[in-house]
């Protein structure tokens, strides 16, 4: 029997930007082992309820590769989810994905081209690169890249992303990495970089229990030349070391006359269910 996961995320109205694309990126380029996704329900908090927001159903082959990702809306007028986008997925043949295209949905009948991502791999089937190209006026054209390096462990070291101007590729952003001795992370600084200078931006620390999942995670914004506390996570898992549960907080600055300065607050919360199934 493998197990599958059914997630049920419940997500605030807040969003915060924590440089997603190197983030995603980032989780790429980890030799990822669990269960398949099957299906993500988000909801979000509606007058005192949590209510349908969006959906994503995965689909896999007979090897039980990722072949499509279909995201969905809920419309509130018809009751019904409606498509919004989805990844159609090339893979290599140890089930690393090779091309993906990402398409939009018309609204009508047709899935339309939006961008296409390739990844390259090393000996160890670790992601190399991956180059992203949009699809403009019936042609992909290069957009962003991302270099991915390791140390002599081949534990992560660095994710470098670059934009593609004036036919060639500019630094844009970096993320470094420290790692445990055991290959987890234990910090990552993200960077930005303008007019040929790099800036740091955020970083991240990381907390894990004995089995080396993560149990906390401290996000840090860069102050003039200081590192400030502004946004935290918090994970719980259950007996079999399944995650069951994310909560984020945001530090809310003090302010004066400002009742909830000084203090963390709940900003969003993902709720997991693991579902058995038979394959």
């Amino acid at each position: 029997m493998r197990k599958r996961l059914q997630i049920t995320l419940n997500n605030s109205n807040r969003n915060i930007d924590i440089f997603l694309t190197l983030f995603l990126c980032f989780l790429l380029s980890m030799n990822v082992t669990g269960q398949n996704i099957q299906t993500r329900l988000s909801e979000s908090w509606t007058n005192g309820s949590w209510q349908n927001y969006s959906l994503v159903i995965s689909t896999y082959d007979a090897n039980d590769y990722l072949t499509n990702t279909l995201s969905q809306q809920w419309d509130n007028t018809s009751a019904t989810w409606v498509n919004g986008t989805q990844s159609i997925y090339t893979n290599n043949s140890d089930g690393s994905p090779n091309l993906q295209i990402f398409q939009l949905w018309d609204g009508i009948s047709t899935w339309n081209n939006y961008q296409r991502s390739t990844y390259t791999y090393n000996l160890s089937g670790k992601v190399l690169t991956k180059v992203v190209e949009k699809w403009t006026d019936g042609n992909w054209q290069n957009f962003t890249k991302n270099t991915f390096t390791y140390d002599g462990n081949g534990y992560l070291s660095t994710n470098l992303l670059q934009i593609w101007t004036s036919g060639a590729w500019e630094n844009s952003g970096q993320i470094v990495y420290t790692n445990n001795p055991d290959g987890t992370v234990n910090q990552e600084v993200t960077t930005t970089c303008k007019s040929g200078y790099w800036f740091n931006n955020q970083k991240v620390i990381y907390v894990y229990n004995t089995s080396g999942k993560v149990l906390n995670s401290d996000f840090f914004h860069e102050s003039d030349g200081n590192w400030q506390s502004y946004y935290k996570g918090e994970y719980t898992y259950d007996g079999n070391g399944y995650l069951i549960n994310r909560v984020y907080q945001l530090w809310h600055q003090y302010t004066l006359y400002d009742p909830y300065s000084g203090i963390w607050f709940n900003d969003k919360q993902m709720r997991y269910v693991i579902i058995l199934m038979e394959l």
